[in-house]
């Protein structure tokens, strides 16, 4: 690390910017306008005068009450349609529909020390004083960046500067780290393993840098889970910081074996294409069986209700968008054969629309397929729509094996006492009582398969990921873009959004007609550049280094792009970029190198000199910067 008092300079002018940048954002957020703040808060509180870690389920009343009533003054409900009360004796005063209790407390344990040491500030006080913890942490992450510039660049380099401060003035990046929320320790702590595991590849394997980087990841497991992504990636680090210089090609022969191995250990082969699982049998949702009415295959679901999934256990399939739309205030007709592996009471499969539209029958089954169907007429919206097979409630837990084939689902009202004749063994169309139909499900009769994600793996998944996330319903719905492609469109889109600037709840934007289509341009321009940049740099680049940034990025926005997916046959919810923070500085890293390498080439070819190449970088963000404080004030009326 080659280190010259215009560094340090550098650095001062760097962390002056964020500061300001940060306090104006402290103080132009009104109380508890950030994503769950008031439970965040309730968590550091909690441990400030009790002293105590809390349990889920604890609350102090004359706490929320306070809360309440500023959240009350601040106008927090205008848009919410009622109001919590505060006279309520036998429950807790409405802060919050998640309570953040159950979260780990590393966090809200740095949270707490303001809060523990002045007592007698207001609520507000209290709050806006946990806000400027998180603010440290925000000037500790610019500081981590320019550290990791400083290590993968020359002395007097460009991205000395331009990263640290591109991460001081980007403004959704500057709203969430000026809140109360654990987000911001995750963010902080992988940011410091990221620096570690920069020197531990580029200089080999030291005790104490080894020492500290260690000391990160334990941390980040009792943080929060979206920076997760950094357990395997410390492992990679790890092997690369001991097979150096010559020794390298052991590292990415590792490297290479451990992705196959693990992509074998991973996945098999043989669910139901299009159907998404949410069940932890072991066996696959599609056997062979010489009882198939329809071809060779069947489905298969096993009860294993044990409570803690979000949904019913089952297979679900999505009907596409506009497939869907066009459902509303039609009769339909649904049926399949249906047969168990002994004598039991079930479900058919069920029709279902977001909202209270559910329809199904209650069948006797024994072991022989007999068919069953019903008709029903669907109301109000229709445009998320899916079928699924959960036979069973939540608390039946007979180990029983139900069986399905030739599941149907047409337009119209046809004979419920008459089977379909199908064309062929998938069960795509036929005739019904002698009319012709086209079946409105793909897959219908199980004989597409797909990958399965194993058994211990979609367990360890489904205990560690957040909001009931199962690799195996991630990985179906990705498969699935006739289905799901419009949940992805519309995640990827307020991805961008939250990145660059949306504040509060996500539910400030920009003013402006259509802004963030010029963000988007922007964001491309970032990726193009640094294509660019790479390929002119291709036999000097840190390849190793870039690996890993390019591991993180994959992993940390990988996982966020899909997190929303559980949500998807119920209440919308996108993820927005909070989530893919953790991998703000290779985020950054990849934009501001690919952004410069456009300026400076266009720059030399137009002889302009190098303060005029940094006045075309950072005067968009100045303006960026002014539309967003403009932007927050007007939506405030501040």
């Amino acid at each position: 690390m080659q280190l010259q008092s215009r560094d340090f300079k550098i650095l001062g002018i760097v962390l002056m910017v964020g500061l300001i940048h940060g306090l104006i954002y402290i103080f132009i957020m009104p109380p508890w306008q950030h994503y769950d703040e008031p439970n965040h808060f309730e968590y550091a509180w909690l441990i400030a005068n009790r002293e105590t870690l809390p349990n889920t389920g604890d609350y102090d009343q004359s706490m929320h009450k306070s809360v309440a009533a500023s959240m009350i003054e601040h106008n927090f409900f205008d848009d919410l349609g009622f109001l919590p009360d505060l006279d309520s004796t036998d429950k807790p005063a409405w802060i919050g529909s998640y309570s953040q209790l159950s979260n780990p407390p590393v966090y809200y344990l740095l949270a707490s020390l303001p809060l523990w040491m002045m007592p007698f500030l207001d609520i507000e006080g209290q709050l806006y004083a946990v806000r400027l913890v998180s603010l440290s942490l925000y000037l500790i992450t610019i500081l981590v960046g320019w550290l990791i510039a400083v290590e993968l660049t020359p002395k007097g380099h460009p991205l000395r500067i331009i990263l640290p401060l591109s991460l001081a003035l980007l403004p959704g990046f500057v709203d969430l780290m000026t809140a109360v929320n654990s987000d911001v320790g995750a963010i902080v702590l992988f940011s410091i393993f990221l620096w570690g595991a920069v020197r531990l590849i580029l200089w080999g394997f030291t005790w104490l840098t080894f020492f500290w980087t260690t000391l990160a990841v334990i941390l980040i497991y009792w943080t929060k889970e979206t920076a997760f992504a950094v357990f395997p990636l410390y492992i990679i680090v790890l092997i690369f910081s001991v097979f150096t210089g010559s020794k390298r090609w052991v590292a990415w022969s590792v490297l290479a074996i451990g992705v196959v191995v693990g992509l074998v250990a991973i996945f098999s082969w043989g669910d139901a294409a299009f159907w998404a699982r949410n069940t932890l049998q072991e066996n696959t949702t599609r056997i062979i069986t010489t009882k198939a009415p329809l071809g060779r295959y069947v489905f298969q679901v096993e009860n294993n209700q044990d409570g803690r999934s979000y949904y019913q256990r089952g297979l679900y399939q999505l009907i596409p968008l506009l497939d869907a739309g066009e459902l509303s205030g039609k009769t339909l007709t649904l049926g399949a054969w249906m047969w168990a592996s002994e004598p039991v009471k079930v479900r058919t499969p069920m029709i279902k629309a977001y909202g209270n539209q559910e329809f199904y029958k209650e069948v006797e089954l024994d072991e022989r397929p007999v068919f069953y169907a019903f008709t029903v007429k669907m109301d109000g919206n229709t445009m998320r729509s899916w079928v699924s097979l959960v036979p069973f409630d939540k608390g039946d837990t007979r180990e029983v094996i139900i069986y399905y084939d030739g599941i149907v689902l047409v337009e119209g009202r046809r004979p419920l006492k008459i089977e379909p004749i199908f064309e062929d063994r998938n069960g795509n169309r036929g005739t019904w009582g002698g009319q012709p139909f086209d079946n409105l499900l793909r897959n219908p009769s199980a004989e597409l398969s797909w990958p399965q994600i194993r058994h211990w793996a979609e367990a360890l998944g489904e205990k560690y990921l957040p909001d009931f996330n199962r690799p195996s319903w991630i990985m179906a719905t990705l498969a699935d873009w006739p289905g799901a492609g419009w949940f992805f469109d519309i995640s990827a889109k307020n991805l961008l959004r939250t990145f660059w600037a949306k504040f509060g709840w996500g539910h400030v934007v920009l003013l402006g007609h259509k802004p963030y289509r010029i963000l988007g341009v922007v964001t491309a321009l970032g990726i193009f550049g640094a294509i660019i940049a790479l390929w002119r740099k291709r036999r000097t680049a840190p390849w190793d280094i870039i690996i890993l940034f390019s591991l993180a990025l994959l992993a940390v926005w990988g996982f966020t792009f899909v997190r929303g997916t559980t949500f998807i046959v119920l209440r919308p919810y996108y993820p927005s970029a909070r989530s893919a923070y953790p991998a703000i500085i290779p985020t950054m890293f990849l934009l501001v190198l690919g952004w410069w390498e456009l300026i400076d080439i266009s720059g030399d070819r137009l002889k302009i000199p190098d303060w005029g190449k940094y006045t075309a970088y950072f005067v968009p963000f100045l303006f960026l910067i002014t539309w967003s404080i403009i932007s927050i004030m007007r939506y405030y009326a501040i």
